[in-house]
């Protein structure tokens, strides 16, 4: 694992611990009396800062080194989270003070709240509203299967504003070819948005099949044309991009003996790559990584049959041979006898 990969570890847990520690304390905070005093209720904004300031700080870089981040549902969790609880706490304060609290703003654009002579200023400052994320098309492909149901997962599933009828008519705006004939005769209804996303489901979200299929996106990358700087720049960021798509799915060691086998699958005659697909019919079997081992079992015994297929067949091709032959010497017998019987006769 590169210096890079473990700092993306580092700061997926890092980021993960303060989400907890901000879960650990509302659920703190619900169990204990609203009668704290005002001062009490200034400490517990002060910690709510603190981890709002840490979560930031090692959420940020994680983004900046792994942009699949910035559409994790970790940020949304922890931002409601925080919301919650300073919301919750302002109105307790606001209560201990004697009065509601009021807005101002202070130079450097952060907003100013106060209560009753304290100032408290919120973590972030404020920064013009930023245009609505679209969601991508989907058309069928696993290698996208991913990504594209964590962008519907955090754009349109979780959105409270939305109905189930708006939701499934976002979905189908979004899907193509394959995908979409697989919800296309649903009825936009409230209760067809769940049967949509478990028909997707069914259909795209198998692990084999999109490990697979990243695997052969990497083998099918363009060979770079010497001295251009674009091509090469262009299959670094496909192959890390499959590369960290599929180190969500599987070990390194899960990696490398699948590109063997889907290198030496390209290799097999279509009835025995036919017959290779059969084995994973079993839904037991459906979802799992297939291994240089497992192709190198198959190979045998797919060895081994055609061998005695073949075997069975000459030996019957022998047999029949040789019966022919006996009848044929068989009649060529009867005919002389015959011949030699008429001509007795005629003396």
């Amino acid at each position: 694992m590169t210096s890079e990969q473990n700092r993306v570890s580092f700061l997926k847990l890092k980021s993960t611990e303060f989400c907890e520690k901000m879960k650990r304390l509302a659920t703190a905070w619900q169990n204990e009396s609203s009668d704290c005093d005002y001062y009490m209720l200034v400490v517990k904004q002060e910690q709510v800062e603190k981890l709002i300031g840490k979560f930031e700080m090692f959420h940020g870089e994680l983004e900046e080194l792994d942009r699949s981040e910035i559409h994790s549902g970790l940020c949304d969790i922890f931002e409601s989270l925080a919301s919650s609880l300073k919301a919750a706490n302002m109105r307790e304060m606001a209560k201990s003070s004697g009065r509601m609290p009021f807005h101002s703003t202070s130079d450097g654009g952060n907003t100013t709240v106060e209560f009753a002579g304290s100032q408290f200023l919120p973590h972030r400052r404020q920064v013009p509203s930023l245009p609505p994320i679209q969601l991508p098309t989907f058309s069928g492909g696993y290698a996208n299967w991913t990504e594209f149901y964590s962008m519907l997962a955090t754009i349109i599933d979780s959105d409270p504003d939305l109905t189930n009828i708006e939701k499934l008519q976002h979905l189908r705006s979004c899907l193509r070819d394959s995908a979409l004939e697989t919800v296309r005769a649903l009825e936009i209804s409230d209760g067809n948005y769940a049967v949509a996303l478990d028909l997707l489901e069914n259909r795209f979200n198998n692990r084999r099949l999109v490990f697979q299929a990243h695997i052969n996106e990497i083998l099918a990358l363009q060979a770079v044309e010497p001295g251009s700087v674009v091509m090469l720049r262009e299959l670094s960021d496909k192959f890390n991009s499959h590369m960290r798509a599929l180190q969500g799915l599987g070990t390194t060691e899960q990696i490398a003996g699948c590109i063997v086998v889907q290198e030496l699958l390209r290799k097999l005659d279509p009835p025995s790559q036919e017959k290779w697909e059969e084995r994973f019919i079993d839904p037991a079997f459906a979802n799992l990584i297939p291994t240089w081992e497992s192709m190198a079992s198959f190979l045998e015994q797919r060895c081994r049959s055609l061998e005695t297929m073949d075997f069975s067949m000459a030996s019957y091709a022998s047999s029949s041979q040789v019966g022919r032959s006996r009848k044929h010497n068989n009649s060529r017998s009867t005919l002389v006898t015959m011949n030699q019987s008429v001509a007795r006769c005629a003396l």
